[in-house]
């Protein structure tokens, strides 16, 4: 191979230097050994071009050629491919990293010299690959990416020629670099900016955020794990959309304990990702979130005091008592500060509600809004008239949202017209403080964002997340949301009653994660749900009487759904949630029928039964469909079902736990049609 050689380099002397002062060079040079354990083949090859290199700079007409060929052009060497291991271990010995990494990758690629030449090249390549890394990981500011990069090279290159045995200790050297800076590496990727060539790099960094605060958990000591945890999440939530931070949620592993501080940040999450994407079942998971979390730290001294997060996130839901009670506005011990902002900001007809919408408003565009970031670019914009009390399918889904036991205080028509109410008052309200002023303006100085007088001043200021939260003691109780399972399981056995709830009030309907999150966390959600009267009357959707035309062959156009096609829609998802819950755990097909947040929450749903060793055989012994619904233009339809099946648990790991149940139950279905795709289910929720 020809190979570039700078003899001054090699031998760290100079042209000023006469025959004796590189002879000392050279000797030293042959004196001490080269980083890394090479052959003896390698390190006489190192030996033999040290020699000529110095043979060459000592005589005299030599090294005046040599020094002019060094005007002209970089010298180069003819070297027999056995020997180039040895003048690779030879460069990267003297810093000569860039060729070693080429002249090395190629050697590679053509050698076919014994096993040890080869080994001796990647060890050269590989300590290469190791200085280029540092030298990425110590610029300014440093390129952690890149610096992991080279050393996954390296670790390949040892790997590749010979496996564990090759260089052990540097293996390990490596490993535990690339361990100990896999979260810088994850965070520097997830900072990067939102463009189509950093999706696939975000989404792979994503997953590496998961494994290193869900992984490791119990490798280590437990205070200094939780210590660690709390320090990556704190740097890696500003990081992350509201969405990813729903669905890293709906992922995370229940038999890790949540911190408080990542509860409260995750019920905002859900209120940003509901109320900018339009889904007001996140929001109702951010109530329940909030409920748990207030529950879990009652009667603490330091607990943190959320009574302002559920005032609001009931007003999204329109629970105007629910609300005011959150709020403290009709208790003497609710906050002065929260009671005057209401009171001065009441409508012209002296309407509270004016106040508490305004409130809600500047409550989502300063502290939900603003701190995500998906959503912070529109927080200024943000008009809850136009955005959500408005807006004809939010008060759909609204009016139709299944509640948890915990928050179903009305039927549908109070609902309405409570939502209704507040429609017409943020109307009002918004006319209160000047119609004609920007919303931008508006929203940054014209209303006075109201403080918090209570005795832990609460709102004084922002915790480490740039979320304000008060700093709270670790709560053991405050465990991840879904740990109700864990918790009977080390009672001794799964009750009956939780297997039914498992398996028929979460199990078999198609709750878009509210409520299957409400009651993996709270005893009292095992029960099956009564039945809650209701008269859901919605204004444009009619009932559909006529049937759809057969086949549905075309995809990218809607046609309405008839009472046979709405139940060959039925039956699909239940024979694919038979599959997603059974013995194969095929979680694959779930997106042939599900969508949106549903989706998400059944693949995780799947993957926790299949983790915990579980899975269900079901048998539909019946279908009726009930009613079917179609909005105007045909791409959304409401399907109420009865239906009657048979289940049978099996737990591999603990077979008595296995049980069998057989249920009826009516489910509502919320459908949407995928131009392309056809219909999926969006939510459901279980009637009676």
């Amino acid at each position: 191979m020809t190979i570039p050689l700078n003899y001054y380099k090699v031998l760290d002397a100079t042209d000023s230097m006469g025959p004796a002062e590189i002879q000392q060079k050279c000797d030293e040079m042959l004196g001490q050994q080269p980083e890394g354990q090479y052959s003896d083949i390698a390190l006489g090859c190192r030996a033999h071009i040290l020699r000529a290199a110095a043979t060459c700079l000592m005589d005299q007409v030599e090294k005046e050629e040599y020094d002019e060929t060094l005007l002209k052009m970089e010298p180069v060497v003819e070297v027999p491919m056995s020997q180039v291991p040895g003048v690779l271990a030879l460069l990267q010995e003297v810093g000569e990293m860039e060729s070693t990494v080429q002249i090395g990758t190629e050697y590679l690629t053509l050698s076919t010299d014994i096993e040890e030449s080869r080994q001796d090249a990647a060890l050269a390549l590989a300590l290469a690959y190791c200085e280029l890394g540092r030298e990425a990981m110590s610029a300014n500011p440093p390129l952690v990416t890149r610096g992991c990069d080279f050393l996954e090279l390296a670790l390949k290159a040892l790997q590749d020629e010979g496996g564990a045995y090759l260089a052990p200790g540097l293996q390990e050297d490596i490993d535990r670099t690339l361990e100990d800076m896999a979260p810088a590496c994850v965070l520097e990727i997830l900072a990067r900016p939102d463009v189509p060539e950093n999706e696939t790099a975000r989404a792979d960094a994503l997953e590496g955020l998961k494994a290193l605060l869900w992984e490791t958990a119990g490798t280590s000591d437990e205070q200094e794990e939780r210590e660690a945890r709390a320090e990556l999440m704190r740097t890696a939530y500003p990081l992350l959309t509201s969405m990813e931070q729903v669905k890293m949620n709906a992922e995370a592993p229940r038999h890790i304990p949540a911190e408080p501080k990542e509860v409260y940040l995750t019920a905002l999450a859900h209120v940003a990702g509901g109320f900018a994407y339009g889904d007001p079942s996140l929001v109702l998971v951010a109530d329940e979130l909030l409920l748990q979390l207030q529950e879990a730290q009652a009667g603490q001294p330091d607990a943190q005091d959320v009574s302002i997060e559920r005032g609001m996130v009931c007003l999204l839901l329109g629970m105007v008592d629910e609300s005011i009670q959150c709020l403290g506005l009709e208790s003497p011990e609710g906050d002065q500060g929260i009671k005057s902002f209401v009171e001065a900001h009441r409508t012209e007809d002296g309407e509270i509600l004016g106040g508490m919408c305004l409130l809600l408003e500047r409550w989502l565009v300063e502290a939900v809004l603003s701190k995500f970031r998906d959503t912070k670019a529109s927080a200024p914009a943000a008009n809850i008239n136009s955005m959500w009390f408005e807006d004809e399918e939010i008060q759909q889904r609204l009016v139709s949202l299944e509640r948890s036991p915990s928050v179903v205080s009305r039927t549908a028509d109070m609902f309405s017209s409570a939502a209704a109410a507040v429609t017409g008052a943020v109307s009002v309200a918004l006319k209160a403080v000047g119609e004609t002023t920007s919303k931008a303006a508006r929203s940054a100085s014209n209303v006075e964002w109201p403080k918090a007088a209570g005795p832990a001043g609460r709102r004084e200021e922002a915790n480490e997340y740039g979320y304000e939260y008060d700093s709270a003691s670790v709560v053991q109780e405050a465990t991840r949301i879904g740990e109700t399972e864990e918790y009977v399981e080390q009672q001794g056995k799964l009750s009956h009653a939780t297997k039914m709830a498992l398996g028929v009030a979460l199990g078999l309907t198609g709750l878009g994660g509210a409520l299957w999150l409400a009651a993996k966390k709270r005893p009292d959600l095992f029960k099956m749900p009564t039945k809650v009267e209701t008269s859901v009357k919605a204004s444009s959707p009619t009932t559909v009487t006529t049937p759809a035309t057969k086949g549905q062959a075309d995809l990218t156009k809607p046609e309405a759904l008839d009472v046979a096609s709405a139940k060959a829609l039925v039956e699909k998802w239940q024979h694919i949630k038979a599959q997603a819950l059974g013995g194969k755990h095929t979680v694959s097909l779930l997106g042939d029928i599900l969508d949106g947040y549903m989706l998400t929450q059944w693949k995780a749903r799947a993957n926790d039964v299949r983790q915990h060793g579980w899975y269900w055989e079901y048998t539909l012994v019946g279908l009726k469909i009930d009613s079917v619904v179609m909005s105007e233009n045909n791409t959304k339809a409401t399907v109420q079902a009865t239906l009657q099946e048979a289940a049978q648990l099996y737990d591999r790991g603990r077979p008595d736990n296995n049980d069998a149940y057989r249920s009826t139950y009516c489910a509502r279905y919320e459908m949407n049609f995928r131009p392309g795709l056809g219909w999926r289910i969006s939510s459901g929720a279980v009637l009676y």
